[in-house]
């Protein structure tokens, strides 16, 4: 089992004899194996197709054969996913040549639903993201970093555009609240609930259109998937803006630099400057001592 080699073994207790039995870990024809043994190891060899192999095969590797609507299909999996779409079979017992099954199919609205509700959030996620950003505390006086810049309000208005108007080009719905959801006051997203299941069991309303599109129209969450990635692209919105700031930085930076330059050489000239003067001043202190004391020997 540790070598990994595509087959699983176990030893099982038949009630007598503790017997070895060796598996493919995949099904399906395909998966079949041969075992192939010399010396001590002689008594592995297998092969299905050598009557005098001396390990005996339990269970032939097979394909699930199967008919829909009078067409062969052949799998490697007793779970067929990929024949009718949007379908998924489990055979589950053999029937005759002649025998049809009839198979009931439901529809899975909790998937599409879910799908709707992490929609939802994730948009709200980001307006809170936004609303945080470029919000105004009055009372504080504190603001959100982003607060006041103009690209942020761009991409919030280009975002709650994509469902300002209907989408013309689709049969069924048109307008998210035409399914249960709607935007607060404060931009977010709400989904209601009985609503959004009253329309998904109404196949005249086709919901998935409307977020999807019918490949001649994009839905709200294609339209809004594009618009989104122009912004992300190397030469999005977002870039541009990055690299702005970032230029910005850069210029700061250097004035900060050359400002520093020049103080440290006004700096230097002054304090070039200041000695002469303090030696000067020293020196007339000098003499104004010496002519105090020259006068006042006259004087006497």
């Amino acid at each position: 089992n540790a070598a990994d080699a595509g087959v699983s073994a176990q030893v099982i207790n038949n009630g007598t004899v503790n017997q070895l039995v060796i598996s493919s870990k995949e099904t399906g024809a395909a998966n079949a194996f041969k075992l192939s043994g010399s010396g001590g190891l002689a008594g592995f060899d297998f092969d299905l197709g050598n009557a005098a192999s001396p390990l005996t095969s339990v269970q032939k590797a097979q394909d699930a054969r199967l008919t829909i609507d009078g067409l062969a299909i052949t799998r490697s999996s007793n779970t067929v996913s990929d024949a009718i779409e949007g379908v998924t079979l489990k055979l589950v017992k053999q029937t005759a040549a002649d025998e049809a099954a009839t198979v009931t199919v439901t529809r899975d609205d909790e998937t599409a639903k879910k799908a709707i509700d992490d929609f939802a959030k994730a948009y709200n996620d980001l307006n809170s993201l936004i609303r945080s950003q470029t919000s105004y505390d009055a009372t504080t006086r504190k603001s959100g970093t982003l607060n006041g810049d103009a690209s942020v309000r761009a991409i919030q208005v280009q975002i709650r555009g994509v469902f300002a108007n209907p989408l013309s080009g689709l049969s069924g719905a048109t307008l998210l609240s035409q399914v249960g959801i709607s935007f607060k006051t404060d931009g977010s997203m709400s989904v209601d609930s009985a609503k959004l299941a009253e329309v998904l069991a109404d196949p005249s309303k086709k919901i998935g259109e409307l977020f999807v599109g019918n490949g001649t129209v994009d839905g709200f969450a294609k339209t809004l998937e594009s618009r989104i990635k122009a912004m992300l692209d190397s030469d999005g919105m977002l870039s541009a803006r990055t690299e702005g700031i970032n230029q910005s930085i850069k210029a700061l930076d250097d004035r900060k630099d050359a400002l520093e330059l020049r103080l440290t050489r006004i700096e230097a000239r002054y304090s070039a400057q200041f000695p002469a003067p303090d030696a000067a001043m020293s020196s007339l202190n000098t003499t104004s001592a010496y002519l105090t004391q020259q006068l006042a020997s006259l004087s006497a």
